[in-house]
């Protein structure tokens, strides 16, 4: 019985097992119960995990990533009443500069204006200006500003817009 169980997995292996080099998926059309034997079963299952040489995790962690670019992201949720996320990414430690402004160029407030490391970043507003009232319902623009340490203009700019409705 252990000969026939094992030549059975490495048949089924072979014949229904995907293997790009990256990951390696087995189909199971027969549940191990099928096998009477438990030091049979036993075996069936250590050819099958023998043949997955590694142990992979579903899970990635992207906070020890780096981006390539500077980049911003289009505010979430577009338009909104009380929050909304602003995200952007940084490929290097800068001087972050993040503003939101009115249609007519007017600084309504100022979000961030600090140093920030390397990485993927957001930040929520609640919607108020900088004396911390509610500002009215209508179409702002928001714009990220990375201040080059040699250079009086910016390394890089980008302006989004963003809609409050109340």
């Amino acid at each position: 019985m252990k000969l026939k169980s094992t030549l059975l997995v490495l048949l089924f292996i072979s014949l229904f097992a995907v293997n790009t080099g990256s990951y390696k998926v087995v189909f199971f059309f027969f549940g191990f119960e099928g096998i009477d034997n438990a030091e049979d079963r036993m075996a069936v299952m250590a050819n099958i995990v023998s043949w997955f040489s590694t142990i992979t995790d579903v899970r990635e962690d992207f906070a020890d990533k780096i981006p390539l670019q500077y980049s911003l992201s289009q505010n979430y949720p577009k338009p909104f009443n009380s929050n909304t996320a602003i995200k952007f990414q940084l490929p290097a430690d800068s001087r972050v500069n993040l503003k939101v402004y009115n249609i007519l160029g007017k600084e309504v407030c100022t979000l961030l204006n600090e140093k920030r490391r390397s990485g993927y970043h957001y930040i929520q507003w609640d919607g108020r200006d900088n004396q911390g009232n509610m500002v009215s319902s209508g179409i702002y623009l928001y714009q990220l500003s990375i201040q080059s340490r040699l250079e009086k203009s910016p390394e890089f700019a980008a302006t989004r817009k963003l809609v409050i409705l109340k």
